[in-house]
């Protein structure tokens, strides 16, 4: 309670569900990374596996043009156990059976939106940028670097929102210079996903827009998003 619920209290977090992955500082110290799996003090602790999926489907409303299903899906992913680190590593086969978890929900993904998200950023670990490009993935949310940043690269934009509790980065980032602090928020919309960088405050800073996977077969369907002209 004294590092989720007592901290995180403010009333625009009830009923918000948390998304959890782990990072390197929760595996420092020989800390036990299945403990904070198997919390059950907060019903808004959602953290089941090292590896798992957030997905969330809704129905757009409209005519037969303008209609249909929006479909997000998030693939969480533990990259402490993808570095083949020994410090954080402690069985090889999490690690190896993460990496099959990941190349097979983003092979078979039929979502408008995918992201994958993890502590460390993807450049870190080898061959993640990869499968994102090859999966047509819309996006990549890391951290660790304690500031925020973004760059598209062969179509898959990668951002770094890691300024939760400080800011000490210098060069090409996106912060305010006399911020402490700042946050990512996302907004799905059937025509296009917006991405918003804020600073502690939740004062917008800058604003990235991705379109959906509009058109990509995938696993031998197309998606079932309708382009808004």
């Amino acid at each position: 309670d004294e590092s989720f619920e007592d901290v995180y209290s403010h009333d625009a977090f009830d009923n918000v569900p948390w998304y959890v992955v782990a990072g390197n500082k929760d595996y420092e110290n020989g800390s036990d990374v299945t403990a904070q799996m198997n919390f059950s003090g907060s019903s808004r602790w959602v953290f089941p596996d090292y590896f798992h999926r957030v997905i969330r489907e809704v129905r757009v409303p409209g005519d037969d043009d303008v209609g249909g299903k929006m479909k997000v899906e998030i693939i969480m992913i533990d990259t402490m156990q993808l570095s083949r680190d020994m410090k954080y590593v402690k069985a090889p086969e999490i690690g190896d059976r993460g990496l099959e978890f990941i190349k097979n929900h983003l092979k078979i993904s039929d979502a408008d939106y995918l992201l994958v998200a993890g502590h460390f950023p993807a450049h870190s670990i080898h061959g993640l940028e990869e499968l994102l490009q090859t999966h047509k993935v819309s996006a990549y949310v890391g951290g660790h670097i304690h500031c925020q940043k973004h760059k598209q690269k062969h179509g898959v934009d990668y951002f770094i929102s890691g300024a939760g509790m400080e800011l000490d980065c210098v060069g090409d980032t996106i912060d305010d210079e006399d911020g402490i602090g700042g946050f990512l928020s996302f907004h799905a919309r059937v025509d296009k996903m917006v991405v918003r960088f804020h600073d502690q405050s939740g004062n917008e800073l800058q604003q990235v827009e991705i379109s959906p996977r509009l058109g990509y077969e995938r696993g031998g369907r197309l998606g079932e998003a309708i382009e808004i002209a």
